[in-house]
């Protein structure tokens, strides 16, 4: 590292080089030192040793170490008026951004996906599949508002996307706007009348606005297209529970205890059967 330092502080970009790549081979896994190889040989105009160094090292990176490097290569790419493999070069870089934020958010990680979906934008700004995933992502970490502008905006361009209404439709509900709402979850399954999701949606929607026999159509709707849609046949128990069927709603529970793969939440069907029985016995009595 010393030799580093001094061939940097001297200027002497051919030492620098040799000693960087010294400590490569050494480690390849420093992101900062292939960083600083590369800018010594971009900002001394090497262009054609800029992108060789790319090359061999996007065969042995990592992670967010690839797309600094794709970066760094189209960055020279278009210093050699190589516009075409540049832009090839941006279009992988957005395609690993997309996918990683992706991954982000069906993991919860809403503020760490928001990162590369704005680092999509500033490549890409009329991406509107991007501009889904932000929306998205704002209303994971509870910015409905900003949620909104951007769902409305997304589906002003794309306006036959079901999942995107139905995506709207739920911020809308968390937003209280449950209207809104029950439209956009009914332009969803107008898209697609086998989305069950948007079923299921339109009933959480219609019992939050005590439609409590519309919310059970709908969610017999959900449970009609996927018969193990959990959510829908523990939102129809409440339903029923709330309409006094109680002999409905202890069925469905018996039939969930029943089912190995609903271990995971027993405790719970459990409770809400014992609520039921209470029910049932001061019924009778």
């Amino acid at each position: 590292m010393d030799n580093i330092e001094h061939a940097v502080e001297h200027n002497v970009d051919d030492e620098a080089i040799s000693a960087y790549k010294k400590s490569l081979d050494i480690d390849p896994l420093q992101p900062e030192t292939v960083n600083n190889a590369f800018a010594i040989l971009y900002n001394a105009e090497r262009y054609e040793e800029a992108l060789e160094f790319c090359d061999a090292f996007l065969e042995r990176s990592y992670g967010i170490t690839i797309i600094t490097l794709l970066d760094s290569k189209h960055h020279v790419l278009k210093k050699l008026n190589r516009d075409a493999e540049a832009e090839q070069i941006k279009i992988q870089v957005i395609n690993l951004l997309t996918e990683n934020a992706i991954e982000l958010i069906q993991q919860g990680l809403f503020g760490e996906a928001l990162n590369d979906i704005e680092n999509v934008l500033k490549r890409d700004p009329k991406n509107t599949q991007v501009v889904l995933l932000k929306a998205v992502a704002m209303g994971g970490l509870e910015k409905y508002d900003e949620s909104r502008g951007l769902f409305k905006h997304y589906l002003t361009i794309n306006p036959d996307d079901s999942t995107g209404w139905r995506n709207y439709a739920s911020c809308l509900a968390m937003c209280n706007r449950l209207d809104e709402s029950l439209d956009a979850y009914n332009k969803a399954i107008a898209l697609a009348p086998s989305f069950a999701e948007a079923y299921g949606g339109k009933g959480s929607t219609l019992e939050n606005m005590s439609r409590y026999e519309e919310a059970l159509e709908a969610y017999d709707q959900t449970i009609e297209r996927n018969p193990r849609y959990l959510m829908a046949l523990i939102c129809k128990v409440r339903v029923l529970s709330i309409l006094n069927r109680y002999e409905e709603a202890l069925n469905i529970c018996d039939g969930l205890l029943a089912m190995e793969r609903y271990s995971h939440i027993r405790p719970d069907i459990e409770q809400a059967r014992e609520e039921i029985i209470h029910h049932l016995k001061n019924n009778a009595e």
